[in-house]
């Protein structure tokens, strides 16, 4: 199952990697018609940065696509294998791909280790990789990764501000505090949702089983984004940006 798992993330790797074709396309369409002087190497790390990304996305997201398309969960809950050990199979092989490409891409961009950009890697990873077994097409799960990271850095500088009201906090400027308060509040309830499925999945259609993300996951969605539309113009205020 791990070899099929790690062609499978590969396979995902080369879908991404379509992207660079943009280097030399724009570079030949700079040098043919536009003329803005772009240098080769000055496309390269934005595109490929683009790609590692997509990667993280898309290989979440898809996590459970080759299953789904070639009918094959209820074969995957036959094996004589843990669902654990079964979530393992699938998240390591990606998430070792898309560090390596993170770490390859600091060193050459002789930029150092960001982790910052590793961390927002992470996060986009397995907030994709919560929604994989919701939803079946890899354009919607985009759609919702990107949509719920919006949520992620709105509701980060709402939440810094709602604790710095409340004196949790001494700086209003505190952005490690709603980091990581958005990324628990978000990520939390999705990431547990997807886990009681997989645990208590059955034989028997998807949508019948989603309970957990309608009782979890929806509900504490919901609630970030009333206190975004409660508290977000308050600290756009709070901190001189309104107006």
């Amino acid at each position: 199952m791990l070899r099929k798992e790690v062609r499978d993330a590969l396979r995902r790797l080369a879908e991404c990697l379509i992207l660079l074709v943009a280097v030399p396309l724009g570079y030949i369409w700079d040098r043919a018609i536009v003329h803005y002087g772009w240098r080769f190497v000055d496309i390269v790390p934005a595109v490929f940065t683009a790609t590692i990304f997509l990667f993280a996305v898309y290989s979440g997201v898809s996590l459970f696509s080759s299953e789904k398309k070639d009918r094959a969960l209820e074969y995957m809950l036959s094996l004589p294998v843990s669902r654990s050990k079964i979530v393992l199979a699938k998240v390591v092989p990606r998430l070792s791909i898309l560090v390596g490409l993170w770490g390859g891409f600091a060193i050459l961009a002789g930029k150092g280790w960001n982790w910052i950009i590793l961390v927002f890697l992470l996060f986009l990873f397995f907030i994709a990789a919560s929604l994989s077994i919701a939803i079946d097409s890899a354009v919607i799960g985009l759609l919702g990764v990107f949509l719920l990271f919006g949520a992620f850095d709105l509701s980060s500088s709402t939440l810094t501000f709602v604790a710095w009201k409340l004196g949790l906090i001494s700086s209003i400027h505190n952005v490690w505090f709603g980091w990581t308060a958005a990324g628990v509040l978000i990520l939390g309830p999705f990431a547990a949702a997807f886990l009681l499925v997989i645990r208590n999945l059955q034989a028997m259609p998807l949508r019948l089983q989603m309970r957990p993300y309608y009782r979890l996951a929806l509900p504490s969605f919901l609630v970030v984004i009333f206190l975004i539309l409660k508290f977000f113009g308050a600290y756009l205020a709070a901190t001189g940006r309104l107006g």
